[in-house]
């Protein structure tokens, strides 16, 4: 299994970027398998490394919401989003999918106040930086010829019931949002 200090098959530290990116192209060509049109681009719809970052911390907030709060994280729905080099505006919305009472008392609007959401957060990374399925999650690469679409992440850590997830457990990866691997990659190589 590839460690800290191996390379992915561009001579880039594993996990980067274009790993993703492969496993995304063939993703898309195994999901085509005979049907590929003449003008098959297999990086079509491909979200980025942005939306990869920003979905992996929603997760991990989702899972801590659940953790902290009492909430059954099946009720809880998210929505990135991501954007691009040209519109770098970004976001993440967590919301109550289910209309019960654990939504209908605004204990989740109660969460998003400067001081809870600092403390979930904080404690949302902290949580990512380990992984009880370690260290086989964490060495978990996107890589040809396998077409999984998640790095650094398994049920223990990230995944989240297909209810909320509005990408099936697909582009995860801890290696976004904390250094496990490599700091540069992380969108936060420090934690606050």
């Amino acid at each position: 299994m590839p460690g800290s200090s191996e390379v992915c098959h561009q001579g880039r530290p594993h996990g980067c970027r274009c790993c993703h990116k492969d496993a995304y192209a063939e993703f898309r060509k195994n999901r085509y398998s005979d049907r590929i049109p003449a003008q098959f681009d297999p990086m079509l719809h491909w979200p980025g490394a942005r939306y990869i970052a920003l979905h992996t911390l929603a997760h991990l907030l989702i899972r801590t919401i659940a953790l902290d709060c009492g909430y059954n994280a099946a009720s809880l729905s998210e929505r990135i989003y991501a954007g691009n080099e040209d519109a770098p505006r970004s976001g993440i919305l967590i919301y109550t999918a289910v209309p019960d009472a654990e939504g209908s008392l605004g204990g989740l609007v109660s969460q998003a106040e400067p001081e809870r959401l600092v403390r979930l957060t904080r404690r949302a990374l902290h949580d990512a930086k380990r992984c009880s399925s370690d260290p086989l999650c964490k060495e978990r690469l996107p890589q040809p010829p396998a077409d999984f679409l998640h790095g650094a992440a398994c049920h223990v850590c990230l995944f989240v019931s297909e209810t909320t997830c509005e990408r099936g457990n697909r582009f995860l990866d801890r290696r976004f949002v904390v250094p496990i691997d490599d700091p540069k990659l992380a969108l936060f190589p420090e934690l606050p």
